[in-house]
């Protein structure tokens, strides 16, 4: 049977000098998702404006549904200003945007209801509407609904609240080898990288920890064993995508009743495939 996904949060236009790019980890989440097989929705928000309506039509050609997409007029949609100094990127997560405004319908909340996971970050929980809708929609799951929490930490827009309350509904936690170290102080967790992924994992029983590091590949922490993975890119053209696709790969195959060991390898092809642009 098809897989449910729910995935709640931003969507945002990445500006460039030159180009702009649709992405927001919970959009990428359920956009990979739906690729590679399940039913997948992403709860959002856009603005009544030419880039909401560009969103639209990106979902209308990826073939993804804009059910639970609200259009909110007075509202920006999302945006990211992208600047290159010296070949390194910066970023500024523009504030407000239409996310930061996301509502619960009935029939978001009926798919949460049966959803078979939910997908969430720490971004669009950087407003209080979006915040308290996003524990709502959890709520409304069942306990069998694996709550995914991607990190995901941006700027200056998460607490270690925000952090402790992911974490205490979380099944399973995505963080990448930047995060880890950050999260570790919030917690006084000290050790190697295996360690910290230890210890963290404990200290909120979560069914598995997933941390990816780049090139150097990824440590699956489960219950009983550590699983270390090696990167499976060999071309890179931009790895940007690469963790989303990673994540949901690895949810989408541990629904499918996958062992842990080959949901992560599964999931470090298709990081592989986007690094390199082939998916």
């Amino acid at each position: 049977m098809q897989k449910k996904i729910l995935s709640f949060g931003e969507i945002v236009w990445d500006i460039f000098e030159n180009k702009k790019i649709l992405g927001g980890a919970p959009f990428n989440f359920a956009r990979f998702s739906r690729k590679f097989g399940a039913d997948a929705y992403i709860l959002s928000a856009v603005g009544k404006d030419e880039n909401g309506a560009e969103v639209f039509n990106f979902m209308v050609r990826e073939g993804m549904p804009s059910d639970f997409v609200q259009e909110l007029e007075g509202e920006e949609t999302g945006k990211v200003l992208v600047k290159i100094e010296n070949n390194a990127p910066s970023y500024e997560i523009c504030s407000p945007a239409a996310w930061d405004k996301i509502e619960i319908t009935p029939q978001a909340v009926e798919f949460a209801a049966r959803s078979n996971a939910i997908a969430f970050g720490t971004l669009a929980q950087r407003s209080d509407v979006s915040r308290q809708n996003l524990f709502k929609i959890i709520r409304s799951a069942s306990k069998k609904c694996l709550k995914v929490f991607d990190a995901n930490l941006r700027q200056n827009f998460y607490s270690k609240e925000i952090i402790t309350s992911s974490l205490e509904i979380a099944n399973i936690l995505k963080i990448n080898e930047e995060e880890l170290p950050v999260i570790s102080q919030m917690f006084s967790i000290c050790g190697s990288q295996t360690e910290c992924a230890r210890k963290i994992f404990k200290m909120f029983n979560l069914n598995y920890l997933v941390l990816t590091r780049g090139a150097d590949g990824h440590i699956i922490v489960c219950e009983d064993r550590e699983i270390t993975g090696k990167s499976k890119a060999e071309k890179i053209v931009d790895t940007v995508g690469a963790g989303d696709a990673f994540t949901a790969r690895f949810v989408f195959e541990i629904l499918n009743g996958k062992t842990a060991e080959e949901a992560s390898d599964a999931a470090a092809i298709s990081a592989a495939k986007v690094c390199a642009k082939e998916l």
